[in-house]
């Protein structure tokens, strides 16, 4: 067995059978067909085992001999990288299956079972994981495809759907993609989680027109509380993680595109709210236990595309997505939407102290831990003098007289307790509401 190794961390054992059937037993590559775009899939084999490679896609062009990675985690945060090829396929119509069976900690075993087929202009990797035995450390795992031809960082551009719309020049340093990622020599990694984005999806465009996009092809956001309200970051092990990860790490020798499961995040992530100190330089790590009988299973699509400037790559890679999961049209009784909403506005109106307010920050259900916010504040967060128009505008029209009077006393009194005020913030921008 070949000793391998990634950043300098040794890796576990990876048994080895390396057999492909029937007269696949002696070739080296086999070509698995062209996309629609003109690319070649190929099969390949080396001394790790049956990669495969997209060829013929300019930049874009990629491969990955080693398919197969796996992380592990044990309880003090040491990790350890297994890397592989595939030790079998198993040729078949517009594509191949691949299989391989990774040693990991304490004799725990997992078997990896990915079907690779083209369809169309994308390569569809539909992904099985089968763990047996137990273990005390944690996994993940991911697939990736890394770029043949290496290309001038400062010419590619990246898109992640309301993040990234080309490079760091566009955000501010500590977002996401941002110039803090790149603040140290050495590799970059943009990896952040599908959840964060209104389309699980991450595309790559080369200075010659080519372009690379991943997306999760069935996304479960599934999570668990601790997940959801973990703003002091910490590394999470749970089953029910059922969230991935995209994005690409930036190497010296090329990009790598890929999907990672469960999505831990970095090298930049976010506490878990939007106002400044939200963002930080660190990684929001994401596992599954190792437990005998758990699994993994995810489906993912690498879109190859030529001939479009990068305008034109957000574009076609967006409705790509959207064209993929073709989301329904629910259409909703706005009429009933609108007096709820009006309702809900009138019922935190707090009258006190010749003050009529709405509490900025109401918890959604009563709780211990987070009580009204004693301000209110006419600006951004707050928008009192609208609240009060929606009021004025909504009593206009409501043809129930006792409840449009009630509105119309609410929205008078809200204007008055800021009209009455300086007109000189930030003396009238929030007012404590027990004063």
């Amino acid at each position: 067995m070949r000793a391998l190794s990634t950043l300098g961390i040794p890796l576990i054992g990876v048994l080895l059978l390396l057999s492909v059937d029937g007269d696949a037993q002696s070739a080296s590559e086999r070509k698995i067909g062209t996309l629609q775009s003109g690319e070649t899939v190929i099969a390949r084999e080396t001394h790790s085992g049956w990669g495969i490679s997209v060829a013929y896609a300019g930049d874009a062009s990629a491969e990955q001999p080693n398919p197969i990675y796996l992380l592990f985690a044990d309880k003090r945060n040491r990790k350890r990288v297994a890397e592989s090829g595939y030790q079998e396929i198993e040729l078949r119509d517009k594509g191949f299956l691949g299989r391989a069976i990774v040693e990991g900690p304490g004799r725990s075993r997992f078997t990896i079972t990915d079907s690779w087929t083209i369809s169309g202009d994308a390569l569809s990797l539909m992904r099985s994981v089968l763990v047996t035995g137990n273990s005390e450390s944690e996994f993940l795992t991911a697939i990736t495809l890394r770029q043949i031809q290496i290309t001038a960082p400062a010419e590619i551009r990246y898109f992640a759907p309301g993040l990234i719309y080309g490079t760091a020049e566009n955000l501010t340093p500590a977002a996401i993609g941002g110039a803090d990622t790149f603040r140290s020599s050495g590799e970059h990694v943009i990896q952040i989680r599908e959840d964060r984005m209104p389309a699980p999806e991450f595309g790559v465009w080369y200075p010659d027109g080519t372009g690379l996009a991943v997306l999760d092809a069935a996304p479960n956001g599934s999570t668990t509380r601790e997940d959801s309200h973990d703003t002091a970051v910490r590394a999470l092990t749970d089953d029910r993680f059922r969230f991935g990860a995209l994005g690409v790490h930036i190497e010296k020798d090329g990009n790598q595109v890929g999907y990672w499961f469960p999505g831990s995040e970095g090298e930049v992530t976010y506490r878990g709210n939007t106002y400044p100190g939200g963002q930080i330089y660190a990684w929001r790590e994401r596992y599954h236990p190792i437990r005998d009988g758990a699994s993994q299973n995810y489906s993912v699509l690498f879109r190859f595309t030529r001939g479009d400037t990068f305008p034109r790559f957000m574009r076609n890679t967006w409705r790509w997505a959207y064209a993929r999961f073709d989301p329904p049209v629910i259409h909703q009784n706005l009429a009933v939407l609108q007096r709820s909403m009006i309702d809900v506005l009138a019922s935190q109106v707090q009258v006190a102290h010749n003050q009529a307010l709405i509490p900025n920050f109401v918890p959604a259900a009563p709780s211990d831990h987070h009580a009204p916010l004693p301000y209110a504040c006419m600006g951004f967060t707050g928008k009192q003098l609208e609240t009060a128009e929606l009021l004025l505008a909504d009593a206009a029209t409501d043809g129930d007289a006792r409840r449009a009077g009630h509105d119309r006393e609410l929205g008078l009194a809200m204007m008055h307790t800021f009209l009455a005020l300086k007109m000189d913030p930030p003396v009238g921008e929030c007012l404590r509401m027990d004063s």
